[in-house]
């Protein structure tokens, strides 16, 4: 009966999405938030032992994020000249609404019970939630002499998985999920893939910011901003001259240099200087929100190479991403000549806008050279 239920209340989610789509773009947000509420009521159960099971997951998620943290805190004690690249600047952020959105999507009421714990753990171990990678990389500094020398120093890159990552674990992990659904009487356990149903009301609840309020104010996220930018970049303008510190400062062309200028083009709002590997923890400094998710508008942020890379998002619909970037292609990165006074002379031909038709699309081939994505700097 509790199952011929969850399925009866799927429907009526369902229905009622279809209705509040139908409806003026006012009635949508308040209508999510509804759907939500009756959605996390019927998964974390009712009543007094809804808060119990909302209170398990908030210690489980806290603390597992501790740990984490306490790792990273150890490392940056070993390594008192490395620099940590997170997308919380020193640490990273797991987000919870993914492992619980899959969860949550099976119609399995949440007990905190050893089922559910299980399944936990299985995406903790594959490293969905966080991976700590160290590397190395060559820094310039002045010695006492006066010289420039190259250093070597250790870097330690936090990546937290996002919801491409999980669901490519569950593509080919899923009998842990059918094993989680026969131990919940929710299937046989014979199932392969998620239902479509499944799928639908696991992308509702991963999208909606009103789920992960649900789940305790410190796991509030940002509402991800499905838009595309009119202003195409005049490179010719104040914003990318006059008005921009890199380029006053010397490094006119570098990556930094163009979403530097994008940002204060497009939103009038300025961004961190430096290294682009050192973005998040600067623009958190400075008041900016920051997270995992793509949006429009935003700065994201990459670690590798010698200094790391920022790009800017010029549309983001949900499905397809328009990235602009700038210092792309510099002939002098083998270290052949400078690439500093290459970039200085040939940064406008350097600029470069791509569309691709998925976020992980962007992401792979990102990895592919060398490049990982670490967070975004949100400008809304």
């Amino acid at each position: 009966m509790a199952q011929v239920a969850k399925q009866m209340l799927l429907k009526m989610l369902k229905m009622l999405m279809s209705l509040f789509i139908s409806l003026a773009e006012i009635m949508i947000p308040a209508a999510l938030v509804i759907l939500i509420i009756v959605a996390l009521g019927s998964i974390f159960g009712s009543g007094s032992s809804n808060d119990s099971v909302l209170s398990k997951y908030n210690e489980y998620m806290i603390s597992v994020q501790n740990e984490y943290n306490r790792q990273v805190d150890e490392w940056v004690n070993n390594n008192p000249k490395g620099i940590v690249i997170g997308v919380d600047g020193d640490y990273g952020r797991v987000d919870w609404r993914i492992p619980l959105a899959i969860i949550h999507s099976t119609l399995s009421e949440l007990n905190y019970d050893q089922a559910e714990k299980d399944l936990l753990e299985k995406f903790k171990a594959a490293g969905l939630y966080e991976k700590h990678e160290e590397t190395k990389q060559k820094i310039e500094k002045t010695n006492e002499s006066g010289e420039i020398i190259e250093e070597e120093i250790p870097v330690l890159i936090i990546t937290n998985g996002m919801y491409q990552d999980y669901m490519e674990w569950c593509r080919y992990n899923y009998s842990y999920i059918a094993e989680y659904n026969k131990k919940k009487k929710v299937t046989d356990g014979k199932d392969t893939w998620f239902s479509n149903d499944q799928l639908e009301i696991l992308d509702m609840v991963y999208s909606s910011p009103d789920y992960a309020e649900g789940l305790g104010n410190g796991f509030k996220t940002h509402v991800p901003v499905f838009d595309t930018t009119k202003t195409q970049a005049n490179l010719k303008s104040d914003f990318y001259n006059s008005k921009n510190t890199l380029t006053t400062s010397g490094y006119k062309g570098q990556c930094t240099w163009y979403s530097f200028g994008r940002a204060l083009e497009l939103t009038n709002k300025k961004m961190p200087t430096g290294n682009a590997q050192t973005w998040l923890s600067k623009a958190i400094a400075m008041g900016y929100q920051t997270g995992t998710q793509p949006s429009a508008k935003s700065v994201v942020v990459l670690a590798g190479r010698k200094f790391g890379h920022v790009a800017f998002v010029e549309s983001y619909d949900g499905k397809s991403i328009t990235i602009s970037e700038g210092n792309v292609g510099n002939k002098c990165s083998d270290g052949s000549c400078s690439q500093v006074e290459y970039a200085n002379e040939h940064a406008e031909e350097m600029v470069r806008t791509k569309t691709y038709s998925s976020f992980d699309e962007y992401r792979i081939e990102s990895k592919s050279s060398g490049l990982n994505i670490i967070g975004f700097i949100y400008l809304d």
